[in-house]
């Protein structure tokens, strides 16, 4: 009997590159159950801020007040929730679906961008609060209307020079996105490149910009490039010398080895940011596209001048599918992730990915409702040592997600 489950777990490695006897483990536990009701959101989304005393701050993108969305805050173990702000169809100037979470600035604020909103802003908002839920102010308002950018669903970047710098999904000359460079008081607000579409440029933006050892703005477009598949470019910070530096396949490519750099990786539609390991590349995830279409692990070089496809996903019941969220750094050696869809109930899994051999883990399969949530919904945020929390858009109690805590151990 051992010598046959022996032979199965060799055999599930070969195939998928899934490591399944590494010592780390993972404590999952879920800490709070977003439910429906005025004093609460639901469907919570996006990037999480954990703050120095452990406070975490998030968004919901629905629920709430007026059903609009909010941003929250809540303790590690799920006590103290309490609602900063409900988002509202209502007033000149007001922000809605803040989809892509918050980043905090380090001056005392949070900031965050809308999918939507009221009137002047229907195309969207950049906005920035307190963190004790005070002080919100519009920082820019996006009129929905072309050839003007609309929806900034992604995270913003706090570059080195102390400006932010965002995309967005519409919008434009060409009605494919934009980059854009704002300062922290939503003064200056600049256009730096209007995103041209396939073959050449990319279009559908909704991956953040991360910043390079020399000061270049790497990003990702969802769709546009070559094969239609999306897009890694790279651009200067007052918006010159753009190039369009590896586009996205789609079709199924097997993982390379570790050595061997492959120009046009076989992921489709990358939707989250690149983070930077300890090793100097850049790492990100393609929601589609692989092997087995379950979408796929990449890295890119320091200054984006190379990219390898490391790790195809397997899917349901192995190590995960739909890779739409981006990376956290666990440790000098490991990324930790998640996975919207795939585990063994197809409710999404959470991996560790070795930086060394580039040996995927499966650390945990959710189970949905109603004791786990399902669909993890944000990237994991480091909350302690060998703590993360996250959450996700579905399960839980009553169906409308679930905040989440990760305990590494063994690491």
């Amino acid at each position: 009997m051992q010598t046959r489950l022996r032979l199965a777990l060799a055999w599930i490695m070969t195939a998928t590159g899934v490591d399944l006897t590494a010592a780390v483990s993972a404590r999952v536990e879920t800490v709070f159950h977003f439910n429906v009701g005025s004093d609460m959101g639901r469907t919570p989304m996006g990037h999480l801020v954990v703050a120095e005393d452990g406070t975490v701050f998030g968004t919901s993108t629905s629920g709430g007040r007026f059903n609009r969305g909010t941003i929250y805050r809540v303790r590690p173990d799920g006590t103290g929730f309490g609602i900063l702000h409900h988002f509202t169809a209502t007033g000149a100037v007001q922000g809605a679906a803040p989809v892509s979470g918050l980043m905090a600035g380090g001056d005392g604020y949070l900031y965050g961008t809308t999918e939507s909103g009221t009137l002047d802003a229907l195309g969207g908002t950049i906005y920035r609060m307190r963190t004790d839920g005070t002080g919100l102010q519009w920082l820019k308002t996006f009129g929905g209307r072309p050839p003007e950018a609309r929806q900034p669903v992604a995270p913003l970047l706090l570059a080195r020079d102390g400006r932010l710098y965002g995309t967005t999904r519409l919008g434009g000359a060409n009605n494919f996105g934009v980059v854009y460079a704002l300062q922290t008081d939503g003064t200056g607000f600049t256009v730096l490149h209007e995103l041209r579409g396939a073959p050449g440029d990319g279009a559908g933006t909704v991956a953040g910009l991360c910043e390079t050892p020399q000061g270049r703005l790497l990003g990702l477009a969802s769709l546009g490039g070559q094969y239609h598949a999306g897009l890694l470019f790279r651009l200067d910070r007052d918006g010159t010398d753009f190039a369009a530096l590896n586009a996205f396949v789609g079709t199924a490519l097997q993982a390379q080895p570790f050595q061997a750099l492959v120009s046009n990786p076989g992921g489709k539609q990358p939707t989250a940011s690149l983070v930077q390991a300890s090793n100097g590349f850049h790492y990100g995830t393609s929601s589609e596209g692989g092997a087995r279409n379950g979408g796929t692990l990449f890295r890119v070089g320091a200054e984006g001048d190379s990219m390898q496809m490391v790790h195809s996903f397997a899917g349901a019941p192995y190590d995960g599918g739909d890779a739409k969220l981006a990376l956290t750094v666990a440790d000098a050696q490991r990324l930790l992730g998640a996975t919207t869809r795939g585990g063994a109930r197809n409710q999404g899994s959470l991996f560790l990915l070795d930086l060394a051999t580039h040996q995927v883990q499966l650390l945990h399969s959710l189970q949905g409702a109603p004791t786990e949530g399902g669909q993890p919904s944000g990237p994991l945020a480091k909350g302690g040592t060998n703590q993360f929390v996250g959450t996700t858009l579905s399960g839980g109690r009553h169906g409308y997600g679930t905040l989440y805590r990760v305990t590494l151990q063994g690491l």
